[in-house]
């Protein structure tokens, strides 16, 4: 069962590890 605080927290790891990888190059 997936909560929507689940899907918020993982959202926001998703698109900050993104963001700084993306940064990096």
């Amino acid at each position: 069962m997936i909560t929507p605080i689940a899907i918020l927290v993982g959202a926001t790891v998703i698109g900050l590890a993104s963001y700084f990888i993306l940064r990096r190059k």
